[in-house]
């Protein structure tokens, strides 16, 4: 445990101190075994102490979903393991025992490689997906590369402010993001993974509204999501790198048309997934999705 929760973090009348605690986590989040659930709680109180509000969704909703199967058990741990990694790449959390996101999450994806004996909780709850993955008949290597190597590619540009071509971006950033999100999210459900390229209009434009909505937080730590042939385009610079700027507004406008007219090749698409799939896309990606980018179109 890190020194916060060491000094007696408070959780709503929980000392997350005391051995009870853990006996707590155990009836509320899941029937894991002890070593798993020591691990997947520890990461559970590093998002914790950064950030009450933003977490308590997350850790309910993983812990509910690792109540009620193996395959939620799955979701629990390895969406922990990478909302951790993602907020080390965007500095929303510092590297546990001190260094460099851009070396840890080197080391991470080497991990991932490799899967040599884990060092740390971060490295323990990802194999413990790893087993459950393999429980349920399916891998997650492929994935796990793409989505650690596009969270590299965000901490090494961190700050920069930088146009990158679009080639470079959609390499590194959308695809890999989109690749790995889209076909974890179908093994977990159950489907094939095959079907990937029947998912990825509802990626991508799930992707484009997260960019859009996330603009302000992105340019304040210097990621820039826009292809710099857009940006010369029309005529964006540094200094117009604000949501309220007309010609960012544009941006949003051109990248919500396109969202949208892949969410209509994603209606087209969904009958070829299982139950499970067209139960949890509408409500979680499709509608959210939709919502935010008709309110970007007429831009």
């Amino acid at each position: 445990m890190n020194a916060v929760s060491h000094a007696g973090l408070l959780i709503h009348g929980l000392d997350v101190t005391r051995r009870s605690y853990y006996s707590d986590c155990y009836v509320a989040i899941g029937r894991h075994s002890m070593g798993e659930l020591h691990s997947i709680h520890r990461l559970y109180l590093e998002l914790v102490a950064r950030d009450w509000n933003k977490y308590l969704g997350f850790i309910l909703g993983m812990g509910g979903l690792g109540l009620v199967s193996t395959r939620g058990r799955f979701l629990e741990h390895y969406y922990a393991f990478m909302r951790y990694a993602d907020d080390i790449a965007d500095r929303d959390a510092s590297v546990p025992g001190g260094g460099h996101p851009v070396e840890h999450l080197e080391r991470k994806l080497r991990f991932v490689r490799e899967l040599p004996a884990p060092r740390d909780e971060m490295e323990r709850v990802y194999l413990r997906a790893v087993e459950l993955a393999t429980q349920l008949g399916f891998q997650i290597h492929e994935e796990s590369d793409a989505l650690l190597s596009s969270l590299l590619f965000d901490a090494r540009r961190y700050g920069s402010r930088n146009f990158y071509p679009a080639a470079e971006l959609e390499r590194y950033y959308f695809d890999r993001d989109i690749f790995g999100t889209g076909r974890a999210m179908l093994k977990a459900l159950g489907e094939d993974a095959g079907k990937f390229e029947l998912l990825r209009p509802l990626c991508t434009a799930t992707r484009l509204h997260y960019d859009i909505c996330d603009f302000p937080v992105d340019v304040s730590k210097g990621l820039v999501n826009i292809a710099r042939e857009d940006a010369d385009r029309l005529g964006v610079g540094v200094d117009d790198l604000h949501a309220d700027n007309p010609k960012v507004k544009r941006v949003f406008g051109e990248h919500a048309r396109l969202g949208l007219s892949l969410l209509e090749q994603h209606e087209q698409n969904k009958h070829a997934f299982n139950v499970l799939c067209r139960a949890v896309f509408p409500g979680f990606y499709v509608l959210p999705c939709r919502r935010s980018l008709r309110r970007y179109r007429a831009l």
